[in-house]
């Protein structure tokens, strides 16, 4: 036990300090100081010639060995000191009544299954049934994927009145309600958006797009 800690003398360092001499052992192609060094801040101070150095070295045996202290004060700025921060996201969610993309969107004729939001983003969206408001993770409210935009950013479309309070029931939009969205919803709007040349071009039922997308080997291959 009485060598489990290192006795040797300690040299304090800033970080430019520590990098700089790590920098030098790597560069001198010294693996055995470097690892040394970067991982117990152990290195052998060879310029070692001051009164101070030599008491130390005579109180450790002469030992060259000394034992790097990386002293963060060292690099303290002062209260004023200008700083630049900067962020990187992750990811980032936004939540709208509307659509607010400025751009090119490519919509889902049918929305996958596949696709929809079936883990947590830890949010919640306040739903009202009768005089009881619930907060509801967004996740286990139904939804689905409209469309994409962009290289990889996501539109989806949740349901809050669809939203069952029932554990068991799916979180999912049934068969029905996909081809009501269909029929009523997104194919009229394209209809009126982009003329009738452009919505012939979609077939006119949910079953209809379904049996076109369907494989040979199973799966669907969506249009948009």
């Amino acid at each position: 036990m009485a060598d489990l800690y290192a006795s040797n003398p300690t040299v304090s360092f800033t970080l430019s300090e520590f990098t700089a001499r790590a920098s030098a052992y790597c560069n001198a192609g010294d693996q055995d100081s470097f690892i040394r060094f970067v991982l117990n801040g152990e290195y052998v101070d060879v310029d070692a010639s001051s009164e101070s150095d030599s008491e130390s070295d005579s109180n450790s045996g002469g030992s060259p060995l000394r034992q790097a202290f990386l002293d963060p004060i060292q690099n303290i700025v002062a209260s004023d000191h200008p700083l630049t921060v900067s962020h990187d996201y992750d990811s980032a969610i936004g939540i709208s009544d509307d659509i607010l993309v400025d751009g090119p969107i490519t919509i889902h004729t049918i929305p996958h299954s596949s696709h929809d939001l079936t883990s947590s983003i830890h949010m919640k969206y306040p739903i009202t049934c009768g005089d009881t408001v619930t907060r509801v993770d967004y996740h286990r409210i139904p939804n689905f994927e409209l469309g994409i935009f962009g290289s990889r950013h996501h539109i989806h479309i949740f349901f809050p009145g669809l939203w069952s309070e029932d554990p068991n029931r799916a979180h999912r939009l049934t068969a029905e309600q996909r081809a009501l969205w269909y029929e009523h919803g997104i194919r009229p709007a394209i209809r009126r958006l982009l003329g009738e040349a452009i919505v012939s071009e979609w077939p006119a039922t949910y079953n209809s797009e379904r049996r076109r997308a369907e494989k040979n080997r199973g799966g669907y291959s969506w249009s948009t």
